[in-house]
């Protein structure tokens, strides 16, 4: 597999070190296939079977020579505090995020149901152009535009206590035994040639 290196910060200001948002273009599939073969979903998690998504991306490459390409987002929060980072690989090292679970979603103490992992804004970090001022339609439409047959995979370090801001009362920690890395998937929209996959 070839070496794999960040893409440089960009002028509008969605990835870079400084931030704590790293952004890989032109992964190949294998590596996300590889990842998502070894990457413990919960089981709970109806939409995420690992089988049904490499399938899925097998075919879409085979029926319609499309996700042969994939961009890879770290999304974190700048690495200020040693103490709460997370290291991904030598020279990429983030800051844990805050992703805190509901009040009362459920009482089983292995689930948590953190409403939305991903934003918009994270949608679009592999999008040309000022990404701030765009809806779930148009990130979509500029998705379809620029990158019609690249994935993006998005990987979130969340730490594992994410305590809500005292102003949040319809939140509560998370209080996960480890930290936990959160994945965010956006398929390109289906061709005509990959529409029935």
């Amino acid at each position: 597999m070839p070496h794999i290196v960040p893409d440089s910060p960009d002028a509008h200001g969605r990835s870079g070190p400084e931030l704590g948002r790293y952004l890989f273009r032109n992964v190949p599939s294998d590596a996300v296939i590889n990842f998502l073969a070894t990457y413990q979903f919960h089981e709970q998690s109806a939409d995420t079977d690992p089988s049904l998504l490499i399938n899925y991306i097998r075919k879409r490459i085979t029926v319609a020579d499309s996700l042969r390409q994939w961009n890879v987002a770290i999304i974190g929060k700048p690495a200020t505090h040693p103490g709460e980072t997370l290291t991904f690989a030598e020279n990429i090292t983030v800051g844990r995020i805050v992703r805190s679970r509901l009040n009362g979603a459920s009482q089983q103490p292995d689930f948590a149901d953190i409403k939305t992992l991903m934003g918009a804004r994270d949608a679009a970090i592999d999008l040309a152009g000022d990404i701030n001022n765009l809806n779930e339609q148009t990130m979509r439409a500029a998705r379809r535009q620029q990158l019609p047959h690249t994935g993006l995979l998005a990987l979130y370090p969340i730490d594992k206590t994410s305590a809500p801001a005292s102003a949040k009362t319809h939140r509560a920690p998370l209080n996960a035994e480890e930290h936990v890395i959160g994945v965010g998937l956006v398929f390109p929209h289906p061709t005509t040639t990959d529409s029935t996959v």
